[in-house]
């Protein structure tokens, strides 16, 4: 709300709803496109899911005001699959699954972030606590990043 200059009411979700399709209707009128980029999506309570689809809903005559990107792990894929709502589904249009990192890929992204921040060329990890970390991975670059911060 706050980055699209719409004030939220904590009392009335309906006013602060209007207020937000009336912003859109009007960048959308100017030749805008809103996007709305949610990560974490699998931590997102099935209330507030059901909000989104409202504004997923949200059209005029020539197409939708608001596209919504929502990202998430395996957790939200399967929540899609079996609990959520038929209507949610219906509103999804590209479904893109990230396949977790090979050891190698993992390595290689691990080095890269070593690079992008490291003052000397010395190893920060030996080789078995490096195969340690993307063993326990498992391909996830958050773990990776989580694992390389813990161990530091």
């Amino acid at each position: 709300c706050q980055h699209c200059g719409v004030v939220r009411t904590e009392t009335d979700p309906e006013t602060t709803l209007h207020r937000i399709r009336a912003t859109l209707a009007r960048e959308h009128e100017k030749g805008n496109r809103m996007v709305l980029i949610v990560e974490g999506a699998e931590e997102i309570p099935p209330t507030t899911l059901d909000r989104l689809l409202l504004l997923a809903q949200m059209a005029d005559t020539t197409g939708k005001l608001l596209q919504i990107i929502l990202l998430g792990g395996p957790a939200f894929a399967q929540y899609l699959k079996g609990n959520a709502p038929p209507q949610f589904n219906e509103q999804i249009d590209v479904r893109v699954t990230i396949e977790p990192f090979t050891p190698q890929e993992s390595r290689a992204y691990v080095q890269h972030r070593i690079n992008n921040v490291a003052v000397s060329e010395a190893p920060v990890f030996t080789p078995k606590a490096l195969r340690l970390i993307i063993r326990y991975a498992k391909g996830n670059p958050g773990m990776l990043n989580y694992l390389c911060g813990g161990a530091l």
